[in-house]
């Protein structure tokens, strides 16, 4: 009798320890999540997204007007507004542009340059981003290369050849002064640039030493 009674004993602290544990477990676990999702920001203290809205704000992208590239002393990139609109850009006075990414294709099939297209499938074609010729008085300043060049095999198209590429440049490329495509080797007839389309932001220029 003595036995039972003391297993029947045991029995009811077991039962009355569970019983504990589920009632307390929760609470504590409902504390612990609380806290997790717990969001510390207020009215007076937003979520800090004002400078990516600026960032957003200040992204441009430019096509090139390849008809009017004859005139590389005011190099002829147009704006493609978020509407779709489209106005002439020039580098506001101050400011340096950061190109973040490119997207060029240039075709071979004798409706431009002065003859049929002069090269074959499989031909390697270069773009090069330089700076704009000029001239200054009776001296010419021969236009050189920014640190952009990008290399393409032409391949059959709807028309005659077409080669191309999109890249995205990690660190940026920094301009003072907007830039021209050209395509190497110079002088192959029948080419010309059909898209060359760039990406970036403004920067406040540094100052002049």
């Amino acid at each position: 009798m003595k036995i039972l009674q003391r297993f029947l004993m045991g029995l009811g602290t077991v039962l009355l320890l569970a019983l504990s544990l589920q009632l307390v477990a929760p609470k504590a676990v409902h504390a612990v999540v609380s806290t997790l999702v717990t969001v510390a920001n207020t009215a007076s203290n937003p979520i800090p997204v004002e400078q990516t809205k600026q960032a957003t704000a200040n992204f441009v992208t430019l096509l090139y007007n390849s008809d009017n590239a004859a005139n590389q002393a005011n190099p002829p990139w147009i704006q493609i507004n978020p509407d779709g609109s489209r106005e002439v850009f020039s580098l506001p006075a101050g400011q340096n542009f950061v190109i973040t990414d490119l997207l060029w294709e240039v075709n071979c099939d004798g409706s431009q340059g002065g003859g049929p297209c002069a090269t074959s499938s499989g031909t390697m074609v270069e773009t090069e981003l330089r700076t704009p010729s000029s001239f200054t008085g009776i001296f010419f300043n021969a236009p050189q290369t920014i640190g952009y060049i990008s290399r393409a095999s032409y391949a059959s198209g709807i028309f005659g050849l077409t080669a191309g590429a999109g890249e995205t440049l990690r660190s940026g490329l920094v301009v003072s002064a907007m830039p021209v495509p050209y395509i190497y080797p110079y002088g192959r007839i029948g080419e010309y640039i059909d898209r060359y389309t760039i990406q970036g932001y403004l920067v406040t220029a540094p100052p002049a030493n």
